[in-house]
């Protein structure tokens, strides 16, 4: 059985640390690392896949620092993050896994 998160649920999760925490900015090892509940796991890929729609959808932009690595941070208003939020709520709320 695999308990991995699926793009909609890392979606969801990052909308709220971002609503949460207005200034995070972080490489996506930091990410995965820090910006989930313990215990969840977060394959790279699935995580870029969730990063790719974020950035596609307005909401993280993604910088170059100086040490060459990429982070990533919010770029939309707290309403486009609540937006986002709701449509987990709807989804928990209608019992879809």
């Amino acid at each position: 059985m695999n308990n991995a998160p699926d793009l909609h649920t890392l979606v969801c999760n990052l909308a709220r640390y971002l609503r949460d925490n207005p200034e995070a900015s972080d490489s996506a090892e930091g990410i995965c690392r820090w910006w989930f509940a313990d215990g969840m796991v977060v394959a790279a890929d699935e995580l870029d896949k969730a990063l790719f729609w974020m950035k596609q959808s307005g909401l993280i932009t993604e910088t170059v620092a100086a040490d060459g690595r990429v982070r990533y941070r919010r770029c939309c208003s707290d309403a486009q993050l609540d937006a986002v939020a709701a449509t987990c709520d709807r989804t928990h709320a209608a019992g879809t896994p």
